[in-house]
């Protein structure tokens, strides 16, 4: 509940309330809460690692976010796929080790990798995450797109990232 306050909140922070949602409920229960096919969209941050990988926070709300301790990626492509219509988007940020993963899932559960774009802490850094769009049953023509580099030097941020954030 605490992480669907903090979604409702940011809804609110940024003047969405008349185009965003909240409804909480358990994903892996998607078909309690809505048809098939009912979305053209999906936006999603699904945890990134195994359950028993990695130290887990003590606060419950960043470890159900990160680790796969209530909702699997599997449970996650799953329900997305469910709420997709044909050619619907999903689009996501993950985590590159798994990789591998998302694309097998993403293939069996009919989504085909459209665009990737690595992010990078650093121009000189190897990727700390991905993001990933898909469509479902869309034609697998994956574009790799030039990375997102989040640091100039130090703790600056890129012109890129730095435009991204409104005044």
């Amino acid at each position: 509940s605490r992480l669907a306050e903090m979604a409702a909140e940011n809804v609110r922070q940024n003047g969405l309330e008349e185009r965003v949602r909240i409804i909480q409920g358990d994903i892996r229960e998607i078909r309690s809460l809505f048809t098939a096919g009912a979305f053209e969209a999906a936006v999603g941050n699904p945890p990134y690692r195994k359950a028993r990988t990695g130290r887990v926070s003590p606060h419950e709300e960043k470890a159900v976010a990160r680790h796969e301790l209530t909702l699997s990626l599997e449970d996650f492509v799953a329900a997305t796929s469910y709420l997709l219509c044909d050619r619907g988007r999903l689009n996501l940020i993950y985590h590159p080790a798994r990789l591998p993963e998302l694309f097998a899932l993403f293939q069996r559960f009919r989504i085909a990798p459209r665009r990737m774009r690595p992010i990078h802490s650093r121009i000189d850094g190897s990727a700390v995450m991905a993001l990933m769009e898909g469509v479902k049953n869309g034609r697998n023509q994956l574009s790799i797109e030039k990375p997102l580099i989040i640091y100039k030097e130090g703790k600056e941020y890129t012109l890129e990232v730095e435009n991204a954030f409104p005044e």
